[in-house]
């Protein structure tokens, strides 16, 4: 018995410094839920490293001598972006992190990212960016050359940062009384073709559909600024930076928020009422962290509405022809301590017929 624990102990040894040594062959992937890394060592002589995620793939080329000495390099994709991309940018891809941050290169390595299946025939307008964490903002950088069949848009750059691929969203929207039943309220309206020839509006967002991409929900994120001030933000991710976003207002008893749609979405108000669309939202339980209470989506089949206490959930309505409100039914206010959060995404479809 004592000799196999040593046999064993052995064993792990060896692993332990066959994974840490010189052998920068080896490729780590960590798949948590959303989280998602591949990480390599590279050294002088130069390689590949490639993160493979939902039929999409991020890679970083190092030429012989971009290196002077072995780096472990790591490639993630990103589920929150630092910052929104602005309002004529719309994203085209997953934002990917490649580092270790502050590394420079000592010549240009070409860096690859993944942009969606669905703008294959928009790929001429695809752009890159990169985020200067100095500035606070996202950079244009030049793009090297476009894989069309591998949806990759490959760029050179000599240091690592967070990139996203990204497209003008230059069309106008739709003039009133032309916006279509059904149609998502922000973005252009993407259709399928059927079999048949004939077309099908896309359904976008991840509001109550569990198993399908999410894709384009709004957020309102409400955190503590300085310790005592209660920051109310709408924007297009959940964000802790109290200088971005559109504001929301906080009723006197903290149990909801009231935003001006008109002011920030296009559609509602080329429609002329925020009655016209059916409004959805959920807790992103992932940010939130109230003080005493759990989060829960209102369809979520283990929420039982009058069980008293320790339970939550946010519902969205329109309140007028402009206004619409999200509320949770406590006083939120003495939830938000140091540290904690509020995050609830919402989204809308052009329903004109209710």
């Amino acid at each position: 018995m004592k000799h196999s624990k040593i046999f064993q102990t052995t064993i792990i040894i060896f692993f332990i410094l066959s994974s840490h040594g010189c052998d920068n062959k080896e490729t780590t992937k960590i798949n948590n839920d959303k989280i998602l890394t591949s990480a390599r060592s590279i050294g002088p002589e130069g390689g590949e490293v490639e993160l493979e995620f939902s039929q999409n793939r991020a890679v970083a080329i190092f030429p012989e001598n971009a290196l002077n000495n072995f780096e472990t390099i790591r490639i993630k994709r990103q589920t929150t972006l630092p910052s929104p991309l602005e309002t004529q940018a719309a994203q085209a891809g997953d934002c990917i992190n490649f580092s270790p941050e502050g590394i420079i290169f000592n010549k240009n390595i070409t860096l690859g990212i993944p942009y969606f299946e669905d703008l294959s025939e928009s790929v001429d307008k695809i752009g890159i960016k990169y985020f200067d964490p100095i500035q606070g903002k996202w950079t244009e950088i030049s793009v090297k050359h476009k894989d069309t069949d591998k949806k990759i848009v490959y760029f050179e750059t000599n240091h690592f940062s967070n990139y996203i691929s990204y497209i003008e969203d230059e069309l106008p929207y739709y003039p009133n009384n032309e916006l279509v039943k059904g149609e998502y309220f922000t973005g252009r309206p993407y259709y399928y073709t059927n079999a048949d020839g004939t077309t099908q509006l896309r359904v976008k967002g991840c509001i109550n559909r569990k198993d399908l991409m999410c894709g384009e929900p709004w957020h309102l994120s409400m955190f503590l600024h300085n310790g005592n001030q209660i920051i109310k933000i709408i924007d297009r991710f959940f964000t802790l930076n109290h200088l971005s976003g559109y504001p929301a207002e906080l009723s006197e008893d903290g149990s909801f928020i009231t935003f001006d749609s008109f002011s920030m979405f296009p559609k509602v108000l080329e429609s002329g009422d925020a009655r016209l669309w059916d409004w959805q939202c959920e807790f992103v339980k992932e940010h939130t962290t109230l003080l005493n209470y759990e989060v829960y989506s209102d369809d979520d089949p283990q929420f039982i509405q009058d069980q008293a206490g320790e339970k939550v959930y946010a519902k969205i309505s329109a309140v007028d022809q402009k206004n619409v409100k999200i509320e949770w039914d406590i006083n939120i206010i003495p939830q938000l301590k140091p540290g904690k959060i509020l995050s609830i995404r919402f989204e809308a479809r052009y329903n004109p017929d209710e």
